[in-house]
């Protein structure tokens, strides 16, 4: 079933967003340099599945979310303005904590 825009998302959820989050924005400006660096189509393909295949990976590995939740989030967060809010703060304050 379709899950409303206006699904609301605990904090524990949130959470493991903003870590694979910024597991994920990791690998797409690690990959985003060998794109543009790729000599021809077939080896852009090649990089773009590989970082696709990663980032997976990377939201997988964090607990306490699936590949589709964390979609889910992205797809809500684009209608819904303050969980975007809510997700620009948290991922903000991890970024610092991180740095």
């Amino acid at each position: 079933p379709a899950q409303s825009p206006s699904q609301s998302y605990d904090d524990q959820k949130l959470e493991a967003f903003t870590v694979a989050f910024l597991a994920v924005s990791d690998i797409q400006q690690e990959y985003s340099s060998k794109f543009r660096q790729a000599p021809d189509d077939g080896k852009k393909q090649q990089i773009q599945t590989e970082a696709t295949q990663k980032m997976e990976k990377a939201v997988n590995d964090t607990n306490g979310i699936s590949v589709d939740e964390y979609n889910q989030i992205i797809q809500s967060a684009q209608t819904d303005e303050a969980l975007a809010q809510k997700l620009n703060g948290m991922i903000g304050q991890a970024s610092q904590q991180k740095q």
